[in-house]
């Protein structure tokens, strides 16, 4: 039996089947049961700061650099693998501090061009007023 791409065909799926997880989708068996719903979220509502970023990303930097010194405290580690170690220590953290540093640009992009468009804006206004 095929069934071409129609609105009715979407209907007679969704009669059927029950979300149970995110893309997992059951048949159903109770005609009231309609699974688990899952809603989008945005940034606005989640009010993720870069602040908040920030903080998590030098709290993180702070925990490699204990993890990595407690690695460097273990025995019985060859030469060759004490040196893959401080490469990779050494790349790692000098990611972190891009990071840092890129989010720190990006506070100071939005305090110097968020302020922008709204005094832009305030004199677009104001002007228009006269």
């Amino acid at each position: 039996m095929y069934f071409s791409d129609t609105p009715s065909q979407k209907e007679f799926e969704k009669l059927l089947l029950k979300r149970v997880s995110h893309g997992i989708y059951e048949i159903r068996t109770n005609p009231n049961d309609r699974g688990i719903l899952y809603t989008r979220s945005s940034a606005k509502e989640t009010e993720i700061s870069l602040d908040e970023i920030l903080d998590d990303s030098v709290e993180l930097t702070s925990k490699i650099n204990t993890m990595f010194k407690w690695l460097n405290c273990q025995e019985n580690i060859s030469f060759q693998a004490q040196m893959e170690l401080q490469r990779l220590k050494s790349s790692l953290l000098r990611s972190m501090s891009a990071a840092v540093t890129d989010i720190t640009a990006v506070m100071e992009w939005r305090e110097n061009n968020m302020d922008i468009g709204t005094q832009d804006e305030y004199e677009t206004m104001e002007m228009g007023d006269l």
